[in-house]
Formats: C-alpha cells, structure tokens, sequence
C-alpha cells in the first residue's frame, strides 16, 4: 500500500526489554560465530591469506575521511557504518586500531535523549535502526553500562 506506513508495538515492555537484550546478544554471538569462520579457506590445498593490515588501513583511511565525498553524501549512515567497520575490526582481531573512548563520546554525541535513541550521525533524526547499531558498537567495546537499557526497551515499546 503507497503512502501507509505499518508500525510495529510491542505488547509489553519486558518484550521489548527482551528484545533488546536479546538483539544484543545475538550481535554478540554473530560476532563470536564469524571469528571462527574467519580462518582463511584453504581450498585445493592451496594456502590463501587475508590482507587484514589493508583492510584495517583502509577502514581507519574511511573513518578519518570526514570531508570526502563518500563520507558526506553517506553521514545520515554514519553510525551504520560505524557499527560494519567496527565489527571488521573485530572479527580481525584489531578492534584496538581505533580510539575506542572517541567512538564512544561520538556515540553519545548522537544520542536524543528527549526520544530516547539514536541518529545517524550528529544531528540527524533518531531512528530504531541506529539505536541498535549504537547498541552493538557499544557491546563491541564493552561499554553496554553507558546504555540505560530500561528507557531503550521503553523507546522501543513506542516504534
């Protein structure tokens, strides 16, 4: 149907706490999944090595890019791309190329509390899709103590 929009509600808010928690945790164990598939194939006997420093390069390259092209016509996304790059980095084992108290003082800087979630970026609207990828960075980083996971199962409740 053009022009309707359908919106999800959740019945309780311990469903959407749940969900919450447990799109975290599924993040989590995606993540510890992919480490293990990570290993380079070895099809045919033949030894095939991942350039992992490149990649990282390049990530850290994209990230400090802010003034480019890419980076302008894509900072509605940032924190998307953030949350890919990042878990890059992770499943690289080389999460510590970035400055992690920087990501995170960023990930805040995004935050509506008046809404209770994220944007895409600083000073963009506030969306379910960004609130999770601010969420998963910052499981990445250990750091899901800056969340106020009750007033997130509540925002939740609301989309």
């Amino acid at each position: 149907m053009v022009g309707r929009t359908c919106h999800l509600s959740l019945p309780t808010r311990d469903t959407a706490l749940l969900a919450v928690t447990g799109s975290l945790a599924a993040a989590a164990a995606t993540a510890s999944i992919a480490k293990h598939l990570a290993q380079p194939a070895q099809p045919w006997g033949m030894e095939r090595e991942l350039a992992a420093e490149k990649h990282v390069r390049y990530i850290v390259t994209m990230e400090k890019k802010k003034d480019s092209f890419e980076s302008l016509v894509m900072e509605h996304i940032r924190l998307n791309g953030a949350y890919w790059g990042l878990t890059t980095l992770d499943l690289l084992h080389k999460l510590h190329a970035v400055e992690a108290d920087e990501f995170i003082e960023w990930i805040m800087s995004c935050y509506h509390p008046d809404q209770v979630d994220w944007g895409g970026n600083v000073g963009h609207d506030a969306h379910v899709l960004y609130t999770l990828s601010a969420g998963q960075v910052l499981c990445l980083f250990d750091r899901l103590d800056a969340l106020d996971v009750d007033k997130v199962a509540d925002c939740i409740l609301h989309y």
